[in-house]
């Protein structure tokens, strides 16, 4: 999930994940390494850290998230 930086802050991603909880019993979603601000985000939505996994094309690390309905 990507919010555009111009509506970043207005709770906009909040929302967004709160409409997925909504519809799912599990999310996963990756960020890539060093990404800190996507990983802070999503561990305050409730999302654990599961594993970081290379991109096996790009060689990038991205971290695994998962959140699931209780």
């Amino acid at each position: 999930m990507f919010v555009d930086p111009v509506f970043r802050g207005t709770g906009l991603g909040k929302r967004l994940v709160q409409y997925l909880k909504n519809k799912f019993w599990s999310i996963t979603v990756l960020v890539e390494e060093g990404e800190e601000e996507a990983k802070a985000f999503y561990e305050k939505q409730g999302f654990l850290s599961v594993t970081a996994l290379p991109h096996e094309l790009t060689g990038k690390t991205y971290w695994s998230f998962i959140w699931k309905k209780a």
